[in-house]
């Protein structure tokens, strides 16, 4: 929330009000959730495809080819865009998302009470495979699966049904959409720093701004580098002391109290990230404001990075920050003491009532 407030502030009190324009100036907003909000909130005529709009277009366009791959989604987007109401493009694009959801589903879809069965290709090629069936049997001929149509192009095309993979008369519509066989998730280990800045007063936190393209676009994070399985503590440290001195522009003198303080394991759909969380407290008052290759960073306090823009990822960082460093820093005796509920030990003569005397009718 603050971190959109500022981006209003930023454009002169103006929220966003374009697709393009929430896009451009929030960090983490893409096309799909860029054009909800135009649409719904603004009315803005553009279209949107989340999972059960693609699920939806494909079966109505029959389009069989990978539906993550970039040529299937940018016609995902072209038909979106074309079948949106000039009028209502909010209303038209929640319907839309919610036709897919409760009728045009994933598994047994409701068919034969859709109403746009008479428009839908996959719907068309179930009766023409089930018409080729019954000529099939009354002829005595065999109705194996791969003699059937593959309603592939004869040369190949990159949204139709693949030849490898042809239609399956079993599956019906089922066999739209297309998803692309997954890959094993690539593993990574990444060292991050926690760099406290106490001099006295508040403390403060530095974090850097992502780059605005690729995973986690414009976020914010904790000063981090990509390290391997093999490397040693100590080089580990030293990349990390390396990427705060030339990347993040700090006088590494003003860095002490260093030392690794527990893991953190995020899981991405296609990447597993496990970083190897650092702490180091910096006691030299910094002040630049862009790192040496130009992404934005700052000092900001605890409740300024719970209010940022920051992964989930970074959150959990934080919070093994809090639960090691933070409670390290009170003895263990005085810990377990501040987290028992304090009782008045003063001898009044009374004893504690039990709950039930709350409940007695006074006399």
């Amino acid at each position: 929330m603050l971190h959109f407030l500022q981006v209003v502030q930023q454009l002169n009190g103006e929220v966003p009000r374009t697709a393009a324009e929430l896009m451009a100036n929030l960090p983490g907003v893409g096309q799909y959730t860029s054009s909800a909000i135009a649409s719904i909130a603004f009315n803005e005529v553009t279209g949107v495809v989340d999972g059960n709009v693609v699920r939806v277009l494909s079966r109505l366009r029959a389009i069989g080819g990978d539906s993550t791959s970039k040529e299937a989604v940018e016609k995902f987007w072209e038909i979106s865009n074309k079948i949106v109401d000039n009028q209502r493009p909010g209303d038209f694009n929640q319907a839309l998302m919610e036709f897919g959801a409760t009728l045009c589903v994933p598994k047994s879809p409701s068919c034969e009470i859709c109403p746009l069965k008479d428009f839908c290709v996959a719907f068309k090629q179930v009766n023409e495979q089930a018409r080729a069936t019954e000529k099939l049997l009354i002829s005595g001929k065999s109705t194996a699966e791969h003699q059937f149509t593959t309603f592939s192009d004869i040369e190949e095309c990159g949204l139709c049904l693949p030849k490898n993979a042809p239609w399956k008369n079993s599956l019906g519509v089922e066999n739209y959409p297309r998803k692309p066989q997954k890959k094993k998730a690539k593993d990574e280990l990444i060292a991050v720093s926690v760099a406290e800045l106490n001099n006295g007063s508040e403390s403060r936190y530095l974090i850097v701004q992502r780059p605005n393209k690729g995973l986690l676009a414009g976020l914010w994070e904790f000063p981090n580098v990509t390290i391997q399985k093999d490397w040693s503590e100590t080089r580990v440290i030293s990349e990390l002391n390396n990427f705060l001195k030339e990347e993040m522009i700090l006088d590494l003198d003003g860095i002490s109290n260093q030392k690794r303080i527990g893991e953190v394991n995020h899981i991405f759909s296609h990447i597993h990230h496990n970083y190897i969380v650092h702490y180091c407290c910096y006691s030299i008052v910094a002040t630049a404001t862009l790192t040496a290759t130009g992404r934005l960073c700052r000092w900001v306090s605890r409740q300024d990075f719970q209010d940022a823009a920051v992964s989930t990822a970074m959150r959990k960082v934080f919070t093994t920050y809090e639960q090691k460093v933070n409670n390290s820093k009170m003895s263990g005796s005085d810990f377990r003491e501040s987290r028992k509920r304090k009782r008045d030990h003063s001898d009044d003569g009374k004893k504690q009532a039990s709950i039930n005397a709350f409940f007695k009718p006074k006399t």
